[in-house]
């Protein structure tokens, strides 16, 4: 019987040490050691700040797409872009906007024409990107934008990098306008925004440290998205809406402050991409 107490003891012993108070209790150190806070992570750096244009062009492409395919070579299918006028934070009634016809993959894929809301007849009555290009650059030269008035393009994302630049490389096209590889990118400066914001009211848990995409920025200013998701010409028309309150929000410019590796910003260049 008195075997039977000391084995039951022991036992329990053993069992309570499996906890963090059970180790505690039976002075043994807690597995893996002390626990170590997690850092918080930090807010993003501001953007690169160059021109402080008077007009922006905002545009959202739409491109050739499959499902699950991680290596797609996309072709924009939809050129838009919506002038904002920076000065008076009116966007301009007029955008332009053209289809394109893609010619690496012709046939639009079933999920891409479900998803954009494209016609495989839209695209093949359309011009090639090389044309469209060329009618965007007389577009904006007929309204003095970039001679008689400062002007660069906007965008939320990478579209003038990851899909213009890319099928102009792939295709071998002369780009019209150096307008083409220096942008202002709006989710860039909304974070920079919010972070500065958050700084000034003494905001101590910092926010998740990613990429605002347009539903994002729509919600934050209380807005809500206005005509078909992945319409090329009303998800532009919706960043649009997004700069003006960016501008109506803090009174600050908006500046470029992103473009293709090396390129100058206005005084402040692209670092190039260190190799893998």
């Amino acid at each position: 019987m008195p075997h039977r107490i000391v084995l039951l003891a022991l036992a329990f012993v053993t069992t309570t040490a499996l906890t963090p108070k059970g180790a505690r209790l039976a002075g043994v150190s807690a597995r893996g050691g002390k626990r170590t806070k997690r850092a918080p992570s930090s807010p993003p750096p501001p953007p690169p700040q160059g021109l402080a244009p008077d007009v922006i062009g905002v545009l959202d492409f739409e491109c050739t797409c499959a499902p699950n395919t991680w290596d797609y070579q996309h072709e924009i299918i939809e050129f838009p872009v919506v002038l904002v006028d920076v000065r008076t934070k009116e966007i301009f009634d007029e955008p332009f906007h053209r289809y394109v016809r893609p010619t690496e993959n012709a046939t639009l894929s079933e999920f891409c024409t479900e998803l954009t809301g494209i016609a495989q007849a839209t695209v093949d009555a359309s011009d090639s990107l090389e044309n469209v290009l060329a009618a965007l650059d007389d577009w904006l030269g007929a309204r003095g934008l970039g001679d008689e008035t400062s002007f660069a393009l906007a965008t939320d994302g990478w579209d003038l990098e990851r899909f213009l630049d890319q099928e102009c490389r792939r295709k071998g096209l002369v780009k019209p306008g150096a307008y083409l590889d220096r942008w202002v990118d709006l989710s860039k400066a909304f974070s920079a925004r919010v972070a500065s914001r958050d700084k000034r009211n003494g905001r101590r848990k910092p926010r998740p440290n990613r990429r605002a995409n347009l539903a994002t920025m729509l919600k934050h200013h209380q807005l809500t998205f206005e005509g078909s998701p992945h319409s090329g010409i009303d998800d532009a028309r919706n960043i649009a809406r997004v700069a003006v309150k960016l501008l109506e929000t803090d009174g600050e410019p908006l500046r470029v402050n992103d473009g293709l590796a090396g390129v100058d910003l206005g005084g402040v260049a692209v670092e190039e991409p260190e190799a893998t």
